[in-house]
């Protein structure tokens, strides 16, 4: 699996704050939950909504359209809990203080 290099440093992700950056065309969202950074497809699967802009919280990612919930850990959908259409989670690497993003 290749990483790509952001140049955002670990340091710099807050506990439940979103920041949102594009990589090869993909819009994601680095965000830090327990100590650990997260990184998350930038758009709800539902709607395509910004989910920069959503609400963060207990590791889980708030849509800001209709209110989907999902966790950051495994992309799982929370509310609706049966509706199937995950958030794709992207594997972090921390290089040096620096983030790298995988593939997913």
């Amino acid at each position: 699996m290749s990483f790509s290099p952001t140049e955002i440093l670990a340091a710099d992700i807050t506990e439940n704050h979103a920041l949102r950056l594009v990589i090869d065309g993909r819009s994601i969202l680095l965000t830090r939950w327990q100590g650990v950074v997260y990184a998350v497809s930038g758009r709800c699967p539902h709607a395509g909504a910004d989910l920069s802009v959503g609400r963060l919280a207990n590791g889980r990612i708030e849509c800001p359209m209709h209110g989907w919930k999902f966790n950051l850990t495994n992309g799982k959908p929370l509310y609706p809990p049966d509706e199937g259409r995950p958030l794709r989670v992207y594997p972090v690497q921390i290089i040096d203080g620096v983030v790298w993003v995988g593939e997913g």
